[in-house]
């Protein structure tokens, strides 16, 4: 059997371009899909701190005009949720730059695939050959890869940690 009867688009490279090009579309958009997740994720995150900051700032609000007494304990323990709450905006604030990241990447790579359909369809109108096109489209996607499977998926961070993608 050959190459071509297993693969079809590989006995058409204009057909092998544009499954390629799909492909990369696909693991684009996944990976899009995947940084909206977490600016959802950071959102709720977000939501929740300022809530906490607000009912702790109406803690100390009442400490100070005196209307509520707290023992050491209860001060430690308030302390330690307004530090675990600041802790968590910061921490919320470090994903701006991996949606950055994601972004980046994704238009870097549309930005070749688009290269790579200007030349597709100006060679097809010129009856020029397309075969060398269907490599570089599948250099393309690999180089997609290579580079995605360095960075992890933003949704597997660690809470508390900071971590770069």
């Amino acid at each position: 059997m050959t190459a071509s009867a297993l693969h079809p688009a590989a006995a058409n490279p204009p057909a092998e371009v544009l499954a390629h090009v799909r492909h990369l579309d696909e693991e684009i958009a996944l990976q899009l899909r995947h940084a909206v997740q977490l600016v959802e994720q950071v959102a709720f995150q977000v939501v929740r701190c300022a809530a906490g900051l607000h009912a702790r700032g109406e803690q100390v609000a009442r400490l100070a005009t005196g209307e509520h007494a707290m023992s050491a304990g209860e001060a430690g323990a308030l302390r330690r949720e307004l530090d675990a709450d600041v802790a968590s905006l910061l921490e919320a604030g470090q994903y701006h730059d991996i949606l950055r990241q994601v972004v980046d990447r994704a238009l870097l790579a549309q930005g070749s695939r688009h290269e790579l359909v200007e030349s597709l369809v100006h060679r097809l109108q010129c009856g020029a050959d397309t075969g060398s096109l269907a490599s570089s489209a599948r250099a393309l996607l690999e180089r997609y890869r290579v580079v995605e499977a360095q960075h992890r998926n933003p949704l597997q961070a660690r809470p508390s940690s900071v971590e770069f993608f």
